[in-house]
């Protein structure tokens, strides 16, 4: 069937730049950046801890004047030059389990992104709001993160 210009109703073309008008947030939406979504992640999970009457901190924080403060993984990265894989969520979760920040560095953090070659974990982090901190492990070492620097 062959519809002439003409004879399409009026409100199509409203219709169609209703539809694109409502999509359009949802562009912007996918394009904000990990920083953000980590951010955000991290204040709603803070947000959900201090509803259920825990230390809004978390592991790793200390009450003003202690000290210590809550390490934020920013970037974990394992592996060598032709190939690494993103350890960024298992090294968090590592940090956010234990007492003192205990990292390892070995294939179960995201696999083995390069058999039979020899590997390192490079860790980016902050305490807090502080600034930016590296570290990098060798595959099976370990190290405690440190706040102090």
């Amino acid at each position: 069937m062959h519809m002439k210009l003409s004879a399409m109703p009026a409100a199509r073309p409203f219709q169609a730049l209703a539809l694109a008008l409502l999509l359009a947030p949802l562009g912007a939406a996918q394009a904000q950046s990990m920083e953000y979504r980590r951010g955000y992640d991290d204040g709603y999970r803070a947000g959900m801890d201090a509803a259920r009457g825990g230390n809004m901190g978390g592991p790793g924080m200390v009450e003003p004047g202690g000290g210590r403060r809550r390490i934020i993984i920013e970037d974990a990265v394992y592996g060598d030059r032709d190939g690494v894989c993103d350890a960024r969520p298992a090294v968090q979760a590592m940090v956010e389990r234990q007492r003192e920040p205990l990292v390892r560095a070995d294939n179960r953090l995201c696999g083995d992104p390069a058999p039979r070659r020899a590997k390192t974990l490079e860790i980016t982090y902050r305490c807090g709001n502080g600034r930016m901190l590296r570290t990098a492990l060798r595959e099976d070492t370990q190290a405690v993160l440190s706040c102090r620097g």
